[in-house]
């Protein structure tokens, strides 16, 4: 339980009277209940934040995604039970587990075997499903020069933090003395790279090469249940995804990533489940770099407008602003820092 914050009535949703509910987890988008019905039975509800200004629709994303793999009868996610759209919440099938704090070898090769069912379920999408439907997940994009005008979006919306914000000078700084060069260093690396793959900058990958996957995968969105099973959880920004940025996003995430020793299993792993050729490979080694510096900005979104008072709603906690900026600053200058070395490894294990 990570707060005291009074839940919802989710009898209705239930069917079933509600012994006990508490708050278990939740994020800028949405929070995560453990429901405990009068007759024993528990359930997991999530209930997502409803914006009418959004422009996608985070709980159908959610809700169609866990169809989709329903239909598959996949059994690393929880199932859909019921939904109620009033309230933007889905009632969800309930894993006991834990988080995975430290992925092992298990959790790497659950995690490689859950891509690769991803991606032969994305190789039969049926005519006249909804599904079709399904949209590119998103922030993603199918070409090198789309990933390079994704980060310098992200990086524009940082330019326009004005200086006399909270650490408004420290990230001005830290955006034009240290990411803005960085982004030109990394940009020519990708184009080299790519050129001698005779992989066009700006092409896109075909829908034939694109993998039905969440942009958040990882093991920050898994449950460990206790009999080691691994489960996936959180598909609101399920959709079409390029299996290049799934693996190196899986190598950067800054929490509960795999070690050194593991993650050359894990890429050997997703690659044959793709049948990789040298095409994926030579895109993951351009673009590495660049999803890197992707990374940084998600760290520094703690300084956009807003954010704060999502989080802080979210948890139903009260978080220190200067503290919370100081610590991602000190995150991103930290990854911008190892990614030499980091691309260095992944190249080696690539080769």
């Amino acid at each position: 339980m990570i707060s005291d914050h009074p839940c919802p009535d989710f009898s209705g949703l239930c069917r079933r009277p509600v012994l006990h509910c508490e708050l278990v987890g939740g994020g800028r988008d949405g929070r995560v209940y453990r429901v405990e019905c009068a007759d024993g039975t528990l359930y997991a509800v999530k209930q997502h934040f409803q914006d009418p200004r959004a422009r996608r629709d985070r709980m159908k994303t959610e809700l169609l995604g866990l169809q989709f793999l329903a239909a598959r009868r996949e059994s690393g996610v929880p199932a859909v039970l019921a939904m109620d759209r009033e309230r933007g919440a889905l009632l969800l099938s309930h894993v006991a587990g834990g988080p995975v704090i430290q992925p092992d070898a298990a959790a790497a090769d659950q995690a490689a075997d859950f891509l690769g069912r991803l991606w032969r379920y994305s190789r039969i999408i049926e005519d006249g499903w909804e599904w079709l439907a399904l949209k590119p997940a998103p922030d993603v994009y199918f070409s090198a020069s789309g990933v390079m005008g994704g980060v310098r979006d992200r990086l524009s919306r940082l330019r326009r933090v004005p200086p006399s914000a909270l650490l408004g000078e420290e990230l001005a700084a830290f955006v034009e003395e240290r990411l803005v060069p960085a982004l030109d260093v990394w940009k020519q690396h990708c184009a080299d790279r790519l050129d001698a793959a005779g992989v066009d900058f700006g092409a896109e990958i075909p829908r034939a090469s694109q993998l039905l996957c969440s942009t958040d995968f990882g093991f920050r969105n898994a449950i460990r249940a206790e009999s080691g099973k691994i489960h996936f959880v959180d598909f609101e920004c399920f959709g079409w995804n390029d299996p290049a940025r799934v693996l190196c996003d899986f190598a950067l995430q800054p929490d509960r990533g795999l070690p050194v020793e593991l993650l050359g299993r894990f890429l050997d792993r997703c690659r044959a489940h793709f049948a990789a050729g040298p095409v994926l490979d030579a895109r993951c080694r351009a673009l590495f770099p660049l999803f890197g510096l992707k990374w940084c900005c998600l760290l520094l979104k703690a300084f956009l407008p807003g954010d704060d008072d999502r989080r802080s709603r979210a948890l139903d906690v009260v978080i220190d602003p200067r503290e919370r900026r100081a610590a991602r600053l000190a995150a991103a200058g930290a990854l911008l820092d190892s990614l030499p070395a980091r691309l260095e490894r992944i190249e080696a294990l690539l080769s």
